[in-house]
């Protein structure tokens, strides 16, 4: 990883570049890399024609960064964080406040006109609310504004402040969501760019049958996985609730919960309440390499999921 900030540091960047592509695709991210977000590291890996480069105010787990991607970690000012604030509050400062430099934007721009010699094309935004952000660095270095959604972007924020993406669609080429719920959901917001369904891919080959798994009975343990933050949105609560009705029944179930969050303790003591501490198991955080192990040992996935007080809920609906 390089910091911007440190000026000099951009030496050699064109032979930490492992792909042959001239064409880079900028990714920007307030965090680069959440343990959470595989589908993020997924999407920048696995590019065939363009070679990555990740831009973010903020970085974690770097362990996990992508081989083929080369990290920045860049500096924000007071004015960058009233970005994000203003378009809640104050809606009438947007177009003021978006025409307030960087001094980030200086960096940047330097980086990759003279120190990179691959045609830079475009700039991802992941999640919506880090457009205000991106967008600076789009008009900075002349490319295309690419905002990817993702869910609480759009049914959280759009939800409280309906108009908060207004001023900046004049300048986003285009957005992508994963879901067909999540675009119709932008489409009734009264989003006016273009907006591509673009799924989310899996690398399947990692995903193996297991046909000793299939039988599903009172006479056999069935283990059931489920993978998620431990927020309320992933419902895991009806999850627990439904291994109760399963035990009662006089089914022999586990049950493996595999994540973390801010509802670890509520859902461990409804585990104790419901007297299902032998077969419920929260395993908290796992390398992805683990969560695979068990789901190739498990007979059953399960991903529930509900509707929120504050209207966050799946990518899916």
């Amino acid at each position: 990883m390089i910091n911007v900030r440190c000026g000099k540091d951009e030496a050699n960047i064109n032979d930490k570049l492992t792909s042959n592509h001239n064409r880079i695709i900028v990714h920007f991210h307030h965090t680069f890399f959440n343990l959470s977000e595989t589908f993020i590291r997924r999407l920048i890996q696995f590019h065939r024609y363009f070679s990555p480069v990740a831009l973010c105010f903020r970085t974690t787990n770097i362990k996990l960064k992508p081989a083929n991607t080369l990290l920045f970690r860049i500096p924000r000012s007071p004015i960058d964080i009233t970005r994000a604030i203003v378009p809640l509050y104050f809606p009438s400062y947007n177009i003021l406040v978006s025409i307030f430099p960087s001094h980030y934007e200086l960096y940047v721009k330097e980086l990759f006109n003279e120190c990179l010699d691959k045609h830079t094309e475009l700039i991802l935004s992941h999640f919506g609310n880090n457009a205000p952000y991106a967008v600076r660095l789009a008009k900075s270095l002349k490319i295309p504004l690419f905002v990817y959604f993702y869910g609480f972007d759009v049914t959280v924020i759009l939800k409280k402040y309906p108009k908060y993406y207004k001023y900046l669609e004049k300048d986003v080429e285009a957005a992508f969501v994963t879901s067909k719920y999540l675009y119709s959901r932008l489409i009734e917001y009264g989003f006016a760019r273009p907006i591509h369904l673009c799924r989310l891919g899996l690398n399947l080959s990692e995903y193996k049958f297991n046909p000793e798994r299939i039988s599903l009975n009172k006479d056999n343990p069935v283990t059931i996985v489920s993978v998620g933050r431990l927020v309320e949105s992933k419902g895991h609560e009806y999850l627990i609730a439904a291994a109760e009705i399963l035990v009662k029944k006089g089914y022999n179930v586990k049950v493996i919960i595999i994540g973390d969050g801010p509802r670890k303790n509520i859902l461990y003591n409804l585990i104790k309440k419901l007297g299902l501490v032998d077969t419920v198991r929260l395993t908290g955080m796992l390398p992805h390499e683990k969560v695979m192990e068990y789901l190739h040992k498990s007979n059953v996935f399960v991903f529930p999921s509900v509707l929120c007080r504050d209207g966050s809920t799946e990518t899916l609906g």
